[in-house]
């Protein structure tokens, strides 16, 4: 281990410029990153130890009759992890820092693998929480969106403090296709605590631009030059779905995620980046594509130098 309900697809502005900016940023406060083995089980709030009720199997038998697809009961017996278990370790990794925040965003590219209700263990779970939802059915522009909608929902009094949990979960219930960019191979989640104290930089996001994939590098090298930077060139952190797309700009510091983590794996590798750029501080521009609606998320963390003692998560 490394340390609901906004749906559907929200229309991307079109930049009139390199960047596109929005007036939105987030403080960041404190990063971590959970992959399950499974071996510590399932909560199990669909029936006995996360047996789905005999009334659930036939209400999904016939839901998925109706979609065109097949039943397979083998698919419903099998051991699974839930977003409410990857909530869970996430709440035991963050501690304190998760207690008394106003506004918490759940968002996966991938469904949960039963239907239970994070959000409502989430509520409960932790003391002083405020609002809960979730976004999903945005794919790998989830993430994005969910940091736009807490810079937009934080109030200016309270306690100033948001979460973010990206969560990933592996199971697949149906027998339809899977974009490749899309896949969860891992059970994973990765959490951000958004708090006006943090000290780990301040996330300032980008307008989301519609864009062709063989655009995108000159786009993404167009960002990179109007990052200001007084030190080291920025960096440039891709989701896996920008394998391939990627600029190729001798001397930045440009890496991809591995697959297998869309709602995560971008964050995840931020977290594993963090303590080699924290002693000097450096300006990193993330980014994620669907390239179904060619959509191209982008934002920019401003790293400041300092001590790393106790981790990047500290």
């Amino acid at each position: 281990m490394v340390t609901y309900t906004a749906t559907g697809h929200a229309e991307p502005h079109q930049a009139n410029g390199p960047t596109g900016s929005l007036p939105l940023q987030v403080p960041l406060a404190f990063i971590d990153h959970h992959e399950s083995t499974g071996a510590e089980g399932s909560r199990g709030y669909i029936g006995d130890l996360s047996t789905y009720h005999s009334d659930l199997l036939t209400y999904y038998s016939d839901l998925m009759a109706a979609a065109g697809q097949s039943y397979a009961p083998e698919r419903f017996a099998a051991p699974r992890v839930t977003h409410t278990d990857l909530l869970e370790a996430l709440l035991a990794r963050a501690g304190s820092r998760a207690d008394h925040f106003d506004v918490a965003v759940l968002a996966s590219a991938a469904p949960d693998s039963e239907p239970g209700f994070p959000g409502g263990y989430l509520s409960q779970a932790v003391p002083g929480a405020g609002l809960v939802f979730a976004v999903s059915d945005q794919g790998v522009s989830a993430p994005f969106t969910a940091l736009r909608l807490i810079a937009r929902t934080m109030p200016e009094g309270g306690d100033g403090r948001a979460l973010l949990f990206l969560l990933d979960q592996s199971s697949v219930l149906h027998d339809g296709p899977v974009r490749p960019q899309l896949r969860v191979e891992y059970d994973a989640a990765s959490v951000l605590v958004l708090d006006r104290s943090g000290g780990l930089g301040r996330i300032r996001l980008d307008s989301a631009v519609t864009i062709a994939p063989e655009n995108v590098a000159e786009h993404l090298e167009s960002r990179l030059r109007t990052v200001p930077a007084s030190g080291a060139p920025p960096a440039l952190l891709g989701g896996y779905a920008l394998d391939g797309l990627l600029p190729d700009a001798p001397g930045r510091d440009i890496e991809c995620a591995a697959p297998g983590r869309p709602a995560s794996g971008l964050w995840r590798l931020l977290g594993t980046r963090l303590p080699q750029w924290l002693p000097t501080g450096r300006q990193v521009v993330l980014a994620d594509y669907d390239e179904e609606s060619a959509r191209l998320d982008t934002c920019v963390i401003d790293i400041p130098a300092r001590s790393c003692q106790g981790g990047p998560s500290a």
